[in-house]
């Protein structure tokens, strides 16, 4: 779970079907790191900045001026998790479902993944939401990365 702030809000495509018009806020985006590259790839380029194409609707959101990563909170599960994550944030009064289906194209149960958290603390609340499902947690925070030249 990507936890972040728009601070200037976005308004504009999240892919190629999708229009988004988001309030500033903090957001919850619920997604997997199931594809190439697993949970490295998927932290670079979310949390560190380093983007390729535009691919996931998370991505539009994170190019936008005003993104800033609070965090990302990891389940440590070998089943996907993210569609009970999804359906669970839906239920909770603390996150309000943003636009149906956005980040969530594939969920079996026709979920959105993107949530405005209402909550005063959302890191906390998104903790609470990880905690509903089985599995370790652990909270990743977004810092730089340097590379260093070893050449000399």
């Amino acid at each position: 779970m990507l936890v972040f702030e728009l601070r200037e809000g976005y308004r504009g495509p999240v892919g190629r079907r999708l229009l988004a018009r988001l309030e500033p806020g903090v957001y919850i985006y619920v997604g997997s790191a199931w594809g190439p590259g697993g949970l490295r790839a998927r932290l670079c380029r979310h949390l560190y900045g380093r983007r390729g194409r535009m691919h996931w609707h998370i991505d539009y959101l994170a190019a936008a001026p005003g993104y800033r990563p609070i965090g990302a909170i990891v389940v440590l599960n070998t089943r996907r998790v993210e569609p009970f994550l999804a359906a669970a944030g839906h239920s909770s009064r603390v996150f309000e479902p943003v636009e149906p289906r956005l980040g969530g194209t594939d969920d079996p149960y026709g979920f959105g993944h993107l949530f405005l958290c209402l909550a005063g603390d959302c890191l906390a609340a998104a903790l609470g939401l990880a905690s509903s499902v089985p599995g370790a947690l652990r909270f990743i925070r977004p810092t730089r990365l340097y590379t260093i030249d070893s050449t000399g």
